[in-house]
């Protein structure tokens, strides 16, 4: 589902009389940011705003700091939230505010190890009745390794069954064609050709 942006103009031609966070929403949209992503940023922001009492280009350091400290944040949501907060006070001082995030360091990340499924763990899986997309998309990850955003982005236009391939658009819109797996390929004859 895309959301659509609505912007109220007060007469100015260069964006400036936006708030910075429509702004920046404007130029992530702009710069082609997923969907999700931008969504997701902007969440956040406004959650930092209602947090600290103000808007965005007038929170603190200490404002930043109090609401990536929370006690009930997980180490991964902090490091999402860091990230999300950082690249709007990136882009905001180098369009002429100031850089709220400059002096904080990152959050630590705890060092996770891979915790793989066994062979017997995921044919039980895929013996489980379920619906037959879910069942793609779990043998997408488990025969190809895609990840979740290269599953949820694959389309029936991306499978090449004669020559039994698949293209991938991954991190950075880099594409790929990568080989199928034979389950891969019965399920795919099973699905739309295109969308």
């Amino acid at each position: 589902m895309t959301t659509a942006l609505r912007l109220v103009s007060t007469g100015g031609t260069d964006g400036t009389e936006l708030p910075p966070l429509s702004r920046w929403e404007l130029h992530q949209r702009g710069a082609g940011k997923g969907e999700r992503w931008v969504e997701e940023s902007v969440r956040t922001l406004r959650a930092v705003e209602r947090f600290a009492g103000s808007p965005i280009e007038y929170v603190t350091a200490v404002d930043v700091s109090r609401f990536l400290a929370r006690p009930h944040l997980a180490a991964r949501s902090r490091n999402t939230y860091y990230v999300q907060i950082k690249r709007f006070f990136d882009w905001f001082s180098a369009n002429g505010g100031h850089n709220t995030t400059a002096t904080l360091p990152a959050p630590r990340l705890p060092r996770s190890t891979p915790r793989p499924i066994s062979d017997q763990q995921l044919d039980r899986l895929i013996a489980t009745r379920m619906h037959h997309r879910t069942r793609v998309m779990i043998l997408l990850a488990a025969y190809a390794g895609l990840r979740v955003h290269e599953i949820a982005k694959v389309r029936g236009e991306d499978f090449d069954l004669e020559s039994r391939t698949l293209r991938v658009v991954g991190k950075g819109g880099h594409a790929e064609t990568i080989p199928l797996h034979p389950l891969i390929v019965d399920e795919a004859h099973l699905m739309p050709k295109r969308g």
